[in-house]
C-alpha cells in the first residue's frame, strides 16, 4: 500500500498560517530526537510534522497536540484489526477507506482530519481484532 507523495507544506494544516518552516525536531523536544530530525513547524500555532527518513517529504499532515492525541487513539482502535492477523494491513486500510469514503491512497492515520480520526475511533474503539460491521 503506497500513499500519495506529500509535498512540503506552505501553509499549516492546523491554523492555515503561511509561517511554516523546515527545521529540526529539537525545536519541539528540546533536543534532537531520532535518526532523522527534520520537521515542518508552524511558528503561529506550534503544529508540526516529521519527515520521511533522508528526505524532506512530510510523514502526513501537520498536527497540534489535539490531533496527535486523536492519532494515538485512532491507531489504538484500528491497528488491532490487522495486527491480530485477521486481515492484512492493506485490506484493513482498504476497508477503512471505504468506510470513510476516501481514496485508499489518502487513507493513512497521519493524513486524516480530526473529524475523520474521531470516526475511526468510533468505528473501531471496541475492536478485538475482528470487525463485524463489514466483510470484504
Amino acid at each position: 500500500m503506497r500513499g500519495r507523495a506529500m509535498t512540503a507544506p506552505s501553509r499549516c494544516d492546523n491554523c492555515l498560517s503561511n509561517r511554516v518552516e523546515q527545521t529540526q525536531n529539537d525545536r519541539v523536544y528540546g533536543r534532537a530526537y531520532g535518526t532523522w530530525p527534520e520537521i515542518y513547524y508552524c511558528n503561529d500555532c506550534g503544529a508540526y510534522v516529521g519527515c520521511h527518513k533522508k528526505t524532506l517529504i512530510p510523514l502526513g499532515r501537520m498536527a497540534d497536540g489535539k490531533t496527535r492525541a486523536l492519532r494515538v487513539k485512532a491507531h489504538a482502535a484500528f491497528d488491532p484489526l490487522w495486527q491480530s492477523g485477521s486481515m492484512s494491513r492493506t485490506k484493513a486500510y482498504l476497508q477503512l477507506s471505504r468506510k470513510l469514503g476516501i481514496d485508499i491512497k489518502d487513507c493513512h492515520i497521519a493524513m486524516l482530519s480530526d473529524a475523520q480520526l474521531q470516526t475511526v475511533i468510533l468505528i473501531y474503539q471496541d475492536n478485538d481484532g475482528t470487525d463485524s460491521t463489514d466483510v470484504i
